[in-house]
């Protein structure tokens, strides 16, 4: 899926990805979910959606999450981004974590 994404996100700069990311679900199928979040972060710039501002993980890591959300257990939507210009243009308040 994320290779799928990454080429549609390459030629098609202007669109943004979303996926729902559940570490408890990525945990069960006993998926490393730091090696996971290492290989999104290897082809895009990532974003956790907090109310209305959406925050760039310096660190893509089940951690930074962690403290960013304040819950053990993570059930949340990132967003995905090929390039970081593009993310000004939905007018969304950046914040970096």
């Amino acid at each position: 899926m994320l290779s799928g994404m990454q080429r549609v996100l390459h030629e098609c700069k202007q669109v943004v990805g979303f996926i729902e990311f559940n570490s408890l679900f990525l945990e069960k199928l006993n998926i490393n979910v730091d090696e996971y979040l290492a290989k999104i972060s290897q082809r895009f710039k990532v974003y956790l959606p907090v109310g209305e501002t959406l925050v760039k993980l310096s660190k893509v890591t089940l951690e930074e999450i962690r403290k960013i959300c304040g819950e053990k257990d993570i059930i949340e939507d990132l967003v995905f981004f090929v390039d970081d210009s593009e993310v000004s243009r939905f007018g969304i308040e950046i914040k970096t974590a």
